[in-house]
């Protein structure tokens, strides 16, 4: 049986928004802000207490990105900015040892590889291959920003281990797979082979996480997640629940499941598919939704003892764990859930979302009745106000998220007629028109 998430802690310090979270060990974690800082955390190995224990300075902007690079005497902590630089820190150090200067714009994701490398990719359309402190190669060709880098082992892939695979995903809607030849040996630049360009996505490619040697994911703005053969280049499966961009991928160090988080303000869970079960054009749904009170889910890591990190736009990290040993009392869990339902779920008017007929929605005895699939959402009308509940098939109840209100219009993005605004505005005219529940299969 699979044990379901709950909140395990909150941790506050940053001033504003956390777009980046990775973890160093079970009990202590990294985190990067848009308050120009990165932070360390230290989390008791049993409970539900955390506290930061170091601040990382020296950026000028934005802090965007972090990953830790395991050395042979020392762990290094690596961030990217909004100011265009990398710095490298000693994980028990806030001074930073070295800073990377070569990227024009914004360095939004990092990656570490072998042969000591790091890997970078920017808003500045490339990605660049740094080793000892200095940048070996930069790969070219995406048309837009590159979002998210992920490093794969070569034997399965290429038959070389000393290979470096970089696989790169954009904003362009294209991952590409990348294969770095000779920089184990004494050169001034490495050969560089593009092995593979995919373009199935719709939409900005936002996050890659590894299944295993030769599989991994990726997550886009079309608010789908796609699994994909490195050895092929195909597509082997779509997991679908999101209903807005997804920004963050994590698996667990097992690789029996997977996280995912976005713009809809949750956190999925999804358990990996057998070997048998693979199959192209095959859609598999999520075991479990978790709501935050927050309007985005901007990043997502597993701790290696399975528990779930998760950065968002209310400059808070939580913590969730599936061992009831890490999980906040009862007590607790209801005082998150009443400020899930305090949250305003703001929808522009544009999207007719902001004109909700009141009277055409379902009333509080709609509760009475069980949802269909894990995470289902409803709107009801009680007492006058439109208030949103998630179906949790794991306590066979419904779970108060938010108001729904009205806001002035927005412009953002309308992709293939679908507003992308909130993770309730592809659904809510379904209601008003139908006289019927928002459902979606999660």
């Amino acid at each position: 049986m699979v044990e379901v998430y709950k909140l395990r802690c909150t941790l506050s310090g940053h001033k504003s928004d956390v777009r980046a979270v990775t973890c160093l060990s079970d009990t202590r974690i990294v985190s990067a802000s848009r308050d120009l800082t990165a932070r360390t955390w230290h989390i008791s190995k049993e409970g539900c207490d955390g506290c930061e224990d170091m601040v990382l300075l020296g950026h000028t902007n934005y802090v965007s990105a972090v990953c830790c690079q395991e050395l042979d005497n020392e762990c290094r902590i690596l961030t990217g900015s909004h100011d265009k630089l990398i710095r490298g820190y000693n994980s028990m150090s806030p001074e930073a040892l070295f800073t990377l200067e070569g990227h024009k714009d914004t360095v939004c994701t990092l990656a570490v590889g072998n042969h000591k490398t790091i890997i970078s990719g920017s808003w500045d359309k490339s990605i660049k291959i740094w080793k000892e402190e200095r940048c070996v190669s930069t790969l070219t060709g995406h048309e837009a920003a590159v979002w998210c880098v992920l490093v794969m082992p070569a034997v399965n892939i290429t038959g070389h281990i000393d290979d470096l695979i970089v696989i790169s995903g954009s904003a362009d809607q294209t991952i590409r797979i990348w294969c770095l030849r000779g920089l184990n040996q004494d050169i001034s630049s490495p050969d560089i082979i593009l092995l593979s360009s995919l373009n199935e996505h719709k939409d900005c490619v936002r996050a890659l996480a590894r299944i295993d040697d030769s599989r991994f994911l990726s997550a886009s703005n079309d608010a789908s997640i796609r699994a994909w053969d490195a050895t092929t280049g195909k597509c082997i499966g779509e997991f679908y629940g999101h209903t807005n961009f997804v920004y963050g991928l994590a698996c667990l160090p097992n690789f029996s499941k997977f996280v995912s988080c976005g713009e809809d303000r949750s956190i999925r869970v999804w358990l990996l598919p057998s070997a048998g079960e693979w199959a192209p054009e095959k859609h598999f749904s999520c075991f479990q939704t978790i709501l935050l009170p927050c309007q985005s889910a901007w990043c997502v890591a597993m701790v290696p003892n399975g528990d779930i990190i998760v950065g968002s736009s209310d400059s808070m990290i939580r913590i969730f764990s599936c061992d009831s040993t890490r999980q906040v009392s009862s007590d607790v869990l209801k005082l998150y859930e009443t400020e899930l339902a305090n949250f305003k779920i703001t929808v522009p008017s544009s999207s007719g979302a902001g004109d909700l007929v009141l009277n055409n929605l379902p009333g509080v005895e709609a509760l009475t009745r069980p949802g269909k699939s894990e995470g289902q959402i409803m709107v009801i009308n009680d007492n006058g106000r439109s208030v949103c509940y998630q179906w949790s098939s794991h306590d066979t109840r419904w779970i108060e998220v938010g108001d729904v209100v009205g806001s002035q219009p927005s412009n953002r993005q309308v992709h293939e007629g679908k507003v992308s605004y909130y993770f309730l505005s592809r659904f809510i005219n379904f209601v008003v028109f139908v006289n019927c529940y928002v459902k979606f299969a999660c």
